[in-house]
C-alpha cells in the first residue's frame, strides 16, 4: 500500500501566506515530477483543503493523527519509522529543517510524554473533536495526491 495524501500543520504568519506557500509548493513539485517523467499536467487529485485549528486540545490531537497516519494502514509499525514525517523533529532527532515543534511540545511535560501520547495504545478522541478530525484542519493542510 502506498500513501495517497499528505498532511501539513502550518502556522499562518500573514493573511495569504498559506495559500501562497501551497501554490508555490504544489506547482514546483508538479513541474519537477513532470520534468522527470517527461510529462505534463496535474499531479494532485484536487485542490488542498484548509481547516482552522481553534483550540490547543484539537491541535495536540491533530498532531497525533498526522504522526500516526502511516501506522494505521500499516505502512510502518511505529511512527518514528516513517522517514517522510516530522515526528523525528518532535523527538529531538533532527529530521526536517523548517519544523518547529516547540508550540506543541510546550503543552506536554516532556518529549517523553508527547511520545507516549502519540505512540500509545489507541486512545479515544474526545467526542467533541472526533467529527472535526474526520475532516482535518487552517494550520493543517491536507493535500490529496492522485493514486
Amino acid at each position: 500500500m502506498k500513501p495517497t495524501h499528505l498532511h501539513f500543520l502550518l502556522k499562518r504568519l500573514k493573511p495569504e501566506g498559506i495559500s501562497e506557500l501551497m501554490g508555490k509548493m504544489c506547482n514546483g513539485y508538479a513541474k519537477a515530477i513532470n520534468r522527470q517523467r517527461d510529462s505534463t499536467g496535474h499531479l494532485f487529485e484536487s485542490k488542498y483543503k484548509i481547516r482552522l485549528v481553534n483550540s490547543n486540545e484539537y491541535l495536540i490531537w491533530l498532531t497525533r493523527y498526522i504522526h500516526r497516519n502511516p501506522v494505521e494502514p500499516s505502512l510502518v509499525d511505529r511512527c518514528r519509522r516513517w522517514k517522510y514525517s516530522s515526528y523525528q523533529n518532535y523527538l529531538g532527532f533532527g529530521g526536517f529543517g523548517s519544523v518547529e515543534p516547540s508550540d506543541i511540545l510546550s503543552l506536554f511535560g516532556s518529549v517523553v510524554e508527547y511520545e507516549k501520547f502519540v505512540e500509545g495504545a489507541q486512545l479515544d478522541m474526545p467526542e467533541k473533536l472526533s467529527a472535526d478530525v474526520a475532516a482535518i484542519d487552517n494550520r493543517s493542510l491536507t493535500v490529496t495526491l492522485r493514486p
